[in-house]
């Protein structure tokens, strides 16, 4: 349940950063100055939030690695495919 629960706000947080109005001109401001698409893509967004949140929370509770850095990482590895699955699905559904 902890998993279902970590991964939904990632995508909530994600999907904040991505593609949310209240933030769209730093956003823009960001892309533009970074001459970058970066913040605008779920998956690497994704990707460095599920490694941050995992970080913080001491992981999703699927230990693969012992050590926690790398927990992290593969967290995030995990957080950012969800993510992509989840925005792709949520794309096909409002077409």
């Amino acid at each position: 349940m902890r998993f279902i629960y970590l991964i939904l706000m990632i995508y909530g947080i994600t999907n904040i950063i991505t593609g949310g109005k209240i933030i769209a001109k730093p956003r823009d401001f960001l892309n533009k100055k970074l001459d970058t698409k970066f913040f605008d893509c779920p998956m690497c967004i994704g990707l460095w939030v599920g490694m941050i949140v995992s970080f913080l929370v001491g992981g999703f509770g699927i230990e693969i690695i012992r050590y926690p850095i790398f927990q992290s990482i593969t967290d995030g590895f995990v957080s950012s495919g969800v993510c992509w699955i989840l925005y792709t699905i949520e794309i096909k559904l409002t077409l």
